[in-house]
């Protein structure tokens, strides 16, 4: 609204119709130019995966239109909760940045399916679907034994997968 009254005392030593042309563009203007800062303003997710397998790490990304402490949880699909993956999480106002391994909070994999991933910042919150796929291949175990004598034998390990 200032910007308008700037505008209105710059165009008083125009003629009438010339004024009143400009005026009606840069009004116009002004309305089209509301709604994207607006847009820029609210809660979001940025980039956030569509589906996301245990054991394998994922960035988060969304917008905080506000600082403060936020919460990242996990609902099912009917909207009940699941899990919640980080809690009082420091949020700064702009892009922020979050990993998750698509693990509970007890660190179990999260069952394969459809669920929603749900951000509460400072009382206004924001929820997007995405899916939880298979476990993604990991090692789980690894041994050696606990002397090597340095022959031409062969080393023997043990390796313990998930698949």
């Amino acid at each position: 609204m200032i910007i308008y009254k700037r505008i209105l005392f710059y165009c008083k030593e125009l003629q009438g119709a010339m004024r009143k042309r400009i005026l009606s563009v840069i009004f116009v203007l002004l309305l089209l130019i509301q709604p994207f800062s607006a847009f820029a303003q609210e809660l979001g997710f940025t980039v956030f995966p569509d589906t996301v397998r245990p054991g394998k790490v994922e960035r988060i990304s969304f917008y905080s239109p506000v600082s403060g402490k936020g919460k990242l949880e996990l609902l099912y699909s009917s909207g009940d909760l699941y899990s919640v993956i980080r809690e009082n999480v420091s949020v700064s106002e702009g892009v922020n940045h979050l990993t998750w391994d698509g693990t509970d909070s007890s660190g179990t994999p999260v069952s394969a399916g459809d669920y929603l991933l749900s951000l509460a910042i400072e009382g206004s919150s924001v929820s997007c679907p995405v899916s939880i796929g298979e476990p993604s291949p990991q090692i789980q175990k690894l041994s050696a034994p606990d002397t090597l004598n340095e022959t031409d034998s062969a080393w023997v390990f043990t390796v313990s997968v998930n698949r």
